[in-house]
């Protein structure tokens, strides 16, 4: 097995010097071994259970390459396990900035989202993934429950049904189904 013997900032400093001698292929190659380095040790951290560890590596990742969509998941995965939901929010929000075409993350934000009371803009992360994957199931499944919380009861149905669609099985949608439906037949 490789082990690289330099330290990221190394690398980083190889990656900038190739760039300016407009060698970029060789540039991004360094660039990623600086950003797998301390990317990979954050997870190695966060799998030993030391979260402020964990943090300090995906925050060096971030100082390699800002826009790092993985980084940024896992810290928001990291803030929001310790109840710090507006920086889990912040950084889901720079990850699907960074990345705007990973229907997870929008997934990931809405649940969030949600969670903190955000009705609106829980709507629209779900809709941006379904958008980007329409088998999203469990952006339906957001959905579903957000129409359920606010009484839309059909809307409700709608969405849970089309994450059966996709996820048969579903318990939740089942659920959310059966419970829409017992208050719609109560009207």
């Amino acid at each position: 097995m490789h082990i690289d013997t330099l330290n990221p900032q190394v690398y980083a400093s190889l990656s900038r010097a190739y760039k300016a001698q407009g060698k970029q292929g060789v540039a991004d190659r360094y660039l990623h071994r600086a950003m797998n380095i301390t990317y990979d040790l954050g997870i190695r951290s966060l799998e030993a259970g030391d979260d402020s560890t964990a943090i300090s590596f995906f925050e060096q990742t971030l100082d390699i390459f800002s826009g790092h969509p993985l980084a940024l998941g896992k810290l928001a995965d990291i803030h929001q396990a310790h109840g710090q939901f507006d920086k889990a929010i912040l950084h889901l929000e720079q990850a699907a900035e960074a990345n705007p075409n990973y229907p997870t993350t929008f997934v990931q934000l809405g649940l969030l989202y949600a969670s903190q009371g955000l009705s609106a803009k829980a709507k629209d992360a779900f809709a941006k993934a379904i958008e980007l994957n329409i088998n999203a199931s469990r952006a339906y499944l957001g959905l579903g429950q957000l129409h359920l919380d606010e009484g839309a009861w059909t809307d409700a149905i709608e969405h849970f049904e089309k994450a059966l669609l996709i996820k048969p099985g579903s318990p939740t949608a089942h659920s959310g189904i059966a419970t829409a439906q017992s208050n719609l037949n109560n009207l």
